[in-house]
């Protein structure tokens, strides 16, 4: 998977020696499926995490503890980065604990947020994200609480807006059933969409402005995720172990 996802994909090739030892040792070079390794590694630390916690509560605080330790090496002691993105074990940590309290608890918070209620999380999100000068993502902030309210806004909006509006979506369904494989093998296909998209701006004379840019950004999207629906299909019918499914190392 590693090779094809090489030949296929990503918008620079990197040699497959180099994706290979990006690969063992994680380290911030050539890391083709990066995420892959991190999520590995961080559902061993927080399976263990969870063993030691005494109910959901607990959970939640140590999480929580885990992201502010992980916002104080990141940002305030500048920590280095660590094999295998160990060095952002507590981000990773904090939202599998933040899934696992969801889990428990999503029914009566599905009771207490309906359409008025995601339409003024949506308003305040968008109006947060406006007026912050700064970008948040999964590696948190040098205030850590600002992308907390960000992450958590973000999150509320989009898991309650597909289960209120696009929850039944097949198209949606059959993507979020195969992330690995769009992960893998998307980018060459968005390339090539980008390239067209770039000559047809050109011959048509059109002014680039933000507006644009997004809605191309989402047609682009949209269109990618069409196209990789039949490889997506033949890799799940016929070569499902490159998506690590059906094989086992040993019988259990």
């Amino acid at each position: 998977m590693i090779a094809l996802s090489n030949i296929l994909t990503f918008n620079e090739k990197v040699p497959l020696w180099d994706a290979l030892k990006g690969l063992l040792f994680q380290n911030g070079e050539n890391q083709l499926l990066w995420f892959i390794a991190a999520l590995y590694l961080y559902s061993l630390v927080f399976y263990w995490i969870e063993r030691c916690c005494r109910n959901t509560k607990i959970l939640l605080l140590v999480s929580l503890l885990l992201f502010g330790m992980n916002v104080a090496y990141s940002y305030w002691l500048d920590g280095p980065r660590i094999p295998w993105h160990l060095n952002w074990v507590g981000f990773g940590c904090f939202y599998m604990g933040l899934g696992k309290v969801y889990k428990d608890y999503e029914s009566r918070i599905d009771q207490m947020i309906g359409h008025k209620s995601l339409i003024v999380l949506a308003c305040i999100y968008l109006t947060t994200v406006a007026l912050s000068e700064r970008g948040y993502g999964f590696g948190g902030s040098p205030l850590g609480i600002d992308a907390l309210w960000v992450t958590l806004l973000g999150l509320a909006v989009c898991v309650y807006a597909s289960k209120l509006w696009i929850d039944n979506a097949r198209f949606l369904l059959f993507v979020g059933a195969n992330t690995l494989f769009y992960f893998a093998f998307h980018g060459k296909v968005y390339s090539l969409l980008q390239t067209i998209a770039a000559k047809v701006f050109a011959i048509g004379g059109f002014e680039h402005s933000m507006w644009i840019d997004t809605s191309l950004g989402f047609v682009i999207t949209l269109l990618d995720a069409l196209i990789l629906i039949l490889p997506a299909m033949f890799v799940n019918r016929y070569t499902p172990w490159l998506l690590g499914k059906g094989f086992k190392l040993w019988n259990c």
